[in-house]
């Protein structure tokens, strides 16, 4: 597109751009008939002029005490008929037609040429190129007629003369009128459009955490008011049905729980041990990922979160405890290091103690045997390594999602970094995946915000 800034994105710029072309549109149509009535001086311009000429000389008419009529022109009306007296000329009429006063003492009234005077021909022209308007007044003389006249060449002299001054004049006014048309316009947008842009703020902030939030209708313009209480109404659809899979995911899950327990002590009494094993794996997987939906859908629930201030290092090193069998058994050390003391932070203590616990166990299970996790703590972070393989680019962006694995033949049910994504958005803090930068291993780092002190 040849021109961006006429076909401007947002709301703002589409009022302003259309706002200052109709304002152009008439300022210049404006100016331009103006400049074609002055300079080609049209009958209207013309007869309205003679006729305020008129209207001035009645109200110069008086009367001195003893009733005689008089005409008191103020001084440059007096100085102009003077002056210009071959161009300009004024006629007081009695209603015979009989001139009582004129502008340069003619006793004779102005006619049309070859035509008798008529009182009621309020405009025509003379022979010598005057333009005459007879204007009716009453006094207590009586009906009196005002004649004016005016020629071209007047005309044309004023024009040649104020034209100039007129158009520059205008211009200046015109481009100073034109920024501070400008001015309002952006600033009246600006607060305008105050309640979109907080609106577009509040639909930026919701997410799964806070469905229940709703935007704000506050000084709402009338006409975008119905599509905001629309999606008002969508967000409380939404916030119903999420309600209603996480009480699924839950309640299925408590309900799968000790049927699964049951099982697996009616495995271990009646089979035999060398039939038991691998039904026993089976009923583990199954029981871990019943155990990872519950911790989902907890996760899932910002209502179940406690927040306190929470010492990162003890829960930490309670993660550690919690995955220490599973080390020992997968023949994995984990080494605990602090880079810079550790701060206190803000969250459910639990909540915190899912998330490391779950970072664990995949980097324990994504090491080789007689290898290490490290565990770094720094300020108000964590990070995890492990000494595997490290993560190709194009997985990074499916890690954190639900149900996602690499191996679809693995034990590993795709929940457990979908946890840790949900924990982390529920406490604000972040978490990233990525690969070490001083050797083999995938890393990945838990920011939690800092308890206020």
């Amino acid at each position: 597109m040849r021109f961006p800034w006429l076909r401007p994105k947002s709301l703002r710029g589409r009022l302003f751009r259309d706002t200052l072309l109709a304002f152009l549109l008439a300022s210049g149509f404006y100016v331009v008939v103006l400049h074609e009535i002055f300079r080609e001086g049209s009958d209207l311009m013309v007869r309205d002029g003679l006729t305020g000429q008129a209207e001035d000389l009645a109200d110069a008419l008086r009367f001195d005490p003893d009733g005689k009529l008089g005409l008191d022109l103020h001084q440059p009306m007096k100085w102009g008929y003077d002056a210009y007296f071959q161009n300009l000329k004024y006629r007081v009429l009695d209603s015979n037609g009989k001139v009582l006063f004129s502008s340069d003492g003619s006793s004779v009234a102005l006619t049309p040429p070859g035509k008798p005077l008529r009182l009621g021909d309020d405009y025509f022209q003379t022979g010598d190129g005057m333009y005459v308007a007879t204007y009716p007044t009453k006094t207590q003389a009586g009906q009196l007629y005002i004649q004016t006249a005016r020629s071209d060449r007047f005309f044309e002299l004023t024009a040649e003369a104020m034209l100039p001054v007129v158009v520059e004049t205008s211009t200046a006014v015109g481009a100073i009128a034109l920024v501070l048309f400008g001015v309002v316009i952006l600033v009246g947008l600006k607060f305008s459009l105050a309640p979109v842009r907080r609106a577009s703020r509040d639909v930026e902030a919701i997410s799964s955490q806070n469905l229940s939030t709703r935007i704000s209708t506050r000084d709402m313009p009338v006409e975008i008011r119905p599509m905001v209480d629309g999606i008002n109404r969508s967000l409380g659809r939404i916030e119903d049905a999420f309600q209603v899979q996480q009480r699924f995911l839950a309640n299925a899950a408590h309900e799968l729980k000790t049927p699964l327990s049951i099982l697996r002590g009616q495995l271990e009494i009646r089979v035999k041990p060398e039939e038991r094993a691998a039904m026993l794996w089976e009923i583990d997987s199954m029981a871990r990922t019943v155990n990872q939906l519950l911790q989902l859908a907890e996760a899932s629930d910002i209502g179940s979160y406690r927040f306190e201030r929470v010492d990162l290092a003890n829960v930490t090193q309670e993660a550690v405890a919690l995955v220490r069998s599973l080390a020992d058994e997968r023949i994995v050390d984990i080494e605990l290091k602090t880079a810079s003391p550790p701060h206190d932070v803000r969250g459910d203590r639990a909540a915190i103690q899912v998330a490391l616990r779950n970072v664990l166990e995949n980097a324990i299970r994504h090491s080789p045997q007689k290898s290490l996790v490290e565990l770094r703590l720094d300020g108000n972070a964590v990070s995890v390594r492990d000494m595997g393989a490290g993560l190709s680019q194009d997985i990074v962006p499916h890690l954190f999602e639900r149900f996602w694995r690499l191996d679809r033949s693995g034990s590993s049910t795709g929940l457990g970094l979908s946890i840790v994504k949900e924990i982390m958005d529920a406490h604000h803090g972040d978490v990233h995946a990525g690969n070490a930068q001083d050797g083999p291993g995938a890393l990945f780092t838990l920011c939690f915000p800092r308890a206020s002190d």
